[in-house]
């Protein structure tokens, strides 16, 4: 989907998919919106805190995006991690 589309897509979803459970009981806690290819999600990400969003939004402007639930959690020796679920099939990923 188009950046904007992802932006809609987000606020469609927010109120439904905020709290619910991820991965081993951690809850989703925030909305991200990146590239869908996986692999370049690590770019846009780093891109967008170098250079700031909008600068990412033009370089990655005709890739697809998705919506993406985030769980912030942490490791045992207290370093953060975020996991993170696709949210582009919401319904099938979370209720059932």
């Amino acid at each position: 989907m188009t950046f904007e589309e992802a932006i809609s897509k987000r606020k469609q979803i927010k109120s439904y998919v905020i709290g619910l459970p991820i991965k081993e009981g951690k809850r989703i806690t925030s909305l991200f919106i990146g590239s869908t290819n996986w692999d370049r999600m690590c770019d846009h990400m780093n891109m967008q805190n170098q250079k700031g969003h909008e600068i990412a939004r033009i370089k990655f402007a005709n890739e697809s995006f998705s919506v993406y639930g985030v769980s912030e959690n942490e490791l045992s020796d207290g370093t953060p991690r975020w996991d993170m679920l696709n949210l582009g099939r919401w319904e099938e990923e979370i209720l059932n």
